[in-house]
Order: structure tokens, then C-alpha cells, then sequence
């Protein structure tokens, strides 16, 4: 879990904890679909970024390898994955007129995951970010 459930359902905005939960709730996110996050509820209620690739489809249960990008809370995009011969990369697929300071989270976002689904050594290539 990214942040501490109990400050934001039992405590609420009013408590000293909240600033610090919701700062990293709003943090850029690469989810799987089988992600908590997103199989918690059978539709995610986050909103989408205007110029978002999907337009209104969602993003589907069913997907493996790939899963929504999320940053400020809100549905950027989409990634999908791929292991070959020659390393591991990453495919975004994000809202168009993003500002440059959520690519940079989301680069991060993606960095990180790629750096957790590879054996070290292995070439990352992250692409549309």
C-alpha cells in the first residue's frame, strides 16, 4: 500500500497526518491490473486526464503485462510490457498536454518498476515518457 489507509478513512482531512498521506497518494503510480489498487473495485474511480490515449474505454481486468498510469490521482495513461532476447522495455501510452513535471514522476514511476521486474544487468528501455 502506498500510503496509510487509516489517515484518510478514520482520521480524515483535519488530522496531522493527512497532508503527508495525500502528498503521496498524489504521487505518480505505474499499476498492474493486478494491482490492489485497481482490483479493489470493480470500476476505478479515478478521472481521467483530458487527451487520455484510451479516450472513455477502460482500462480492462483482464490485461497482464500493463495497467493504468496514475499521477496526481488522476488516469493519465497506460503501459504495457515486454521481455525479449535483448532486455526488458517498457511502453507508456500517456495523456497528450501532460506537463513536463508529471513526465518526470511518472518516468520515475517507471523506472522503478522496471528496475523490480528485471534481473540486474538486463537492458531497460522505457519508451513515451
Amino acid at each position: 500500500l502506498w500510503y496509510d489507509a487509516r489517515v484518510l478513512d478514520e482520521r480524515g482531512p483535519g488530522s496531522p497526518g493527512w497532508p503527508d498521506a495525500v502528498r503521496a497518494a498524489r504521487g505518480a503510480f505505474v499499476l498492474s491490473v493486478f494491482d490492489e489498487a485497481f482490483l479493489t473495485y470493480s470500476q476505478a474511480g479515478w478521472p481521467r486526464y483530458p487527451g487520455h490515449p484510451r479516450g472513455g474505454d477502460p482500462v480492462g481486468f483482464a490485461e497482464s503485462g500493463g495497467g493504468p498510469v496514475l499521477d496526481g490521482l488522476a488516469d493519465v495513461g497506460s503501459w504495457r510490457r515486454s521481455h525479449t532476447a535483448r532486455g526488458f522495455t517498457l511502453r507508456l501510452s500517456l495523456a497528450s498536454g501532460l506537463p513536463d513535471a508529471a513526465r518526470r514522476r511518472i518516468r520515475r514511476a517507471a523506472d522503478d518498476l522496471a528496475a523490480r521486474c528485471v534481473a540486474p544487468g538486463t537492458p531497460v528501455t522505457i519508451e513515451g515518457a
